[in-house]
Order: C-alpha cells, then structure tokens, then sequence
C-alpha cells in the first residue's frame, strides 16, 4: 500500500530575508570580482591581506565565491526572486548561504578588526584629548 506524499505548501519569505539574501548574493560576485582583480596581490602582500583570502589562497576564495553565487542564484530562480520557497528552494538558499559566508570570512574579519581598532582609537583620543 503506497501512500502520496504530503502536498508541501511553500513558505513565504520575507521582504527582508529576501534583501539580505540578494546582499549575499551581490558580495559572492564582489568576492569573485576581487578575487580576479587583486588575489595574488592579496596573498603575497602581508599577512593581513592573506586573511582576506583565507591564508592566501585567492584561488579557493574565488571557487567558493562562484558556488555560493550559482547556489544562491539558482535558488533565486527556484524561490521566485527569494518570495517563496519550497523544500529545494530552502537547501539551495540554506548551502549557499553557508558557502558564502565561509567565503567571505577573511574580508569580514578584516572589516571587523579595522571597525575594533576605530573604536579603541576613538576612545584613546577621546581620553587624551578629552572634554
């Protein structure tokens, strides 16, 4: 006795999921673009720059970077432009995600510590230049 599996309904995305998924997809193509551009310089300037490209590899950056686009693309395309997804939309969305967020570690690291280094040189003048 075989039975028909559930009728799945698709989930509706939100608007703002569905910006800050076209964000991801836009910084995979930044990556990529970059990566062309200035990714051996970025592994062979200091070490720095190396974490932008995880360890000076600009190679694997730029692969991952195309994989998490086409992933996340293709799930665009499935999702109807990120508005609904069923369960195949929801993987692809989900495993680009995950690569690109992978890809884009080093530069967000980078991002993270200049923002660290404002912040203490903020409160540093703030100090001795006081109010």
């Amino acid at each position: 006795m075989l039975r028909r599996p559930p009728e799945q309904t698709p989930v509706k995305l939100s608007k703002r999921t569905a910006r800050r998924l076209w964000m991801v997809t836009a910084l995979d193509m930044v990556a990529v673009a970059w990566m062309i551009a200035v990714g051996n310089w970025l592994d062979q300037t200091s070490r720095l720059t190396a974490v932008i490209t995880l360890g000076g590899h600009h190679g694997l950056v730029l692969i991952m970077a195309l994989v998490g686009f086409a992933l996340l693309a293709s799930g665009a395309v499935v999702t109807n432009g990120f508005r609904w997804a069923h369960k195949l939309g929801l993987t692809l969305i989900t495993a680009g995600c995950i690569v690109s967020v992978a890809t884009l570690a080093g530069a967000l690291s980078v991002l993270l510590l200049f923002m660290l280094a404002a912040l203490l040189l903020g409160f540093l003048a703030r100090m001795f230049l006081g109010r």
